[in-house]
């Protein structure tokens, strides 16, 4: 009977372990997958930059001057709400360049952002230069 108990108790604990082991990698692929997504929104948001003029740009989504921070169209994949934000400023060292930067923000699992003091929060960003010369 003593055996029995013993027995029992190693199996109960080889299971806690397992299923822990389960839940962590559970929430390690669904991250993995909201980051996926919110590359693929980053990239799409700066081939649609690509498409656009400087001038384009900073007139369309700006007040046509430099600096330039907007906040874009918020997506929605799944249970996930990704934020778009662009913002755009001279490169110091030569003002004919441009340096463009999408960043996407959201919170794990559908969360808020910003709750738990942000402890869920995950963000990505792209950087592009271009210059104001589109001559080349």
């Amino acid at each position: 009977m003593v055996e029995l108990l013993v027995a029992l108790a190693v199996t109960m604990i080889g299971l806690t372990g397992v299923m822990a082991m389960h839940t962590s990698s559970a929430r390690a692929n669904r991250v993995t997958k909201e980051t996926t997504a919110a590359t693929e929104i980053c990239e799409r948001t700066m081939e649609q930059l690509r498409a656009l003029s400087v001038d384009e740009i900073v007139t369309t989504l700006g007040e046509g001057e430099l600096p330039l921070e907007v906040e874009l169209s918020v997506a929605t994949t799944g249970h996930v709400t990704y934020t778009r934000l662009l913002s755009a400023d001279e490169v110091a060292d030569n003002p004919n360049l441009v340096r463009f930067r999408v960043q996407v923000e959201w919170a794990e699992a559908g969360g808020v952002l910003g709750a738990d003091g942000g402890r869920y929060d995950h963000s990505i960003s792209l950087e592009l230069v271009r210059t104001k010369l589109e001559l080349l």
